[in-house]
């Protein structure tokens, strides 16, 4: 099957190689190919260069791209988690075709192309790179309605997202919303939100998803209770009754300083350590098969810090889905 069969999906914008490779490491950027749509592969790259719907200014379009070219400076191999994920198949799937200004036709094509994929590839672990998170709730819809059953949903954002779709329409501030009225397979029980932090949102807010059954944690909270039994409770909650996870991180759940230049940040929030455990240990879960990185803006990016902060996340929970069948693996102490 070719990806000319899956509609709205073009060939990736970007696809960078550096020879700046040593004899016994591999660069990202040369290890993560195009896919040929017929290889068998164990993670498939998705780019959504979506920014319409956004409640403020960003440039969140820019990321799938900033990210591809970042990873000419990272390796397969982390010495923190001793883990060297380059025995996995990892492969460029594609970008979204988006349309110019329609944020309901960008979710029916978002859907439809992951619809697609899923039904393609149902065992390829997905990694989706936003763009903002208007797109989590169409994936989502995409991923419950492939699997035909139940799914969870982990979600580390510096807010709820459940504003009302009737005040202003879908927008990265309705996603959580979206999802639970879409009755698409997730209920408000396999749902856990971890890092709100900051003056950012409102009571009501966290009312409609706490009165639904979500499980809020702030960011202050999560530091409290520890990224190891956080993430054991996460996993528990969300995943006991379903089929599969899927697992969004906005970048405003980071700590201001680290999360880019992102208005909907505020001090208070994770680390990029933090972080950085948590989606290593949730990758060794079965579970999981799609994590999407949403509403990270790299448009004014300086020395690709911010590119190459997420990518470093996207890797480490690489390490994660590396080490599904090796128990000791993980963090140094």
């Amino acid at each position: 099957m070719a990806r000319q069969a899956i509609e709205y999906l073009n060939p990736p914008q970007i696809v960078r190689v550096t020879q700046r490779e040593a004899e016994h490491e591999r660069r990202v950027s040369n290890w993560v190919t195009e896919w040929d749509f017929e290889e068998s592969i164990d993670v498939g790259i998705v780019g959504v260069p979506i920014a319409k719907g956004s409640i403020l200014p960003t440039g969140a379009d820019s990321t799938p791209n900033a990210i591809r070219k970042a990873m000419v400076y990272s390796t397969t191999y982390n010495p923190d988690i001793e883990v060297d994920i380059e025995s996995l198949k990892v492969r460029h799937v594609g970008d979204v075709a988006l349309h110019v200004t329609e944020v309901m036709e960008n979710h029916r094509r978002i859907e439809a192309v992951f619809s697609g994929l899923f039904a393609l590839a149902p065992e390829m672990v997905t990694l989706v790179v936003g763009g903002n998170g208007t797109l989590t709730a169409p994936v989502v819809r995409a991923f419950a309605g492939a699997r035909e059953e139940s799914v969870g949903v982990i979600q580390f954002d510096s807010k709820v997202d459940s504003r009302a779709v009737s005040e202003g329409g879908p927008s990265d501030a309705t996603s959580l919303r979206d999802i639970l009225d879409s009755e698409v397979g997730v209920s408000g029980s396999n749902v856990f939100h971890v890092g709100s932090h900051g003056f950012l949102s409102s009571p009501e807010e966290r009312r409609w998803a706490a009165d639904r059954g979500v499980t809020l944690v702030t960011a202050r909270q999560a530091r409290r209770e520890g990224v190891g039994p956080l993430v054991e409770r996460a996993l528990a909650t969300v995943g006991e009754d379903v089929a599969a996870i899927y697992v969004s991180v906005d970048a405003t759940a980071l700590e201001m300083s680290a999360s880019g230049s992102s208005l909907a940040s505020a001090p208070g929030g994770l680390s990029v350590t933090e972080l950085e455990d948590a989606l290593f240990l949730i990758g060794r879960n079965p579970k999981v098969q799609v994590l999407d990185v949403v509403g990270v803006d790299t448009f004014n990016d300086v020395k690709e810090i911010v590119a190459r902060t997420y990518l470093g996340l996207m890797l480490a929970f690489l390490a994660g889905v590396k080490s599904r069948d090796d128990p000791q693996a993980g963090p140094n102490a």
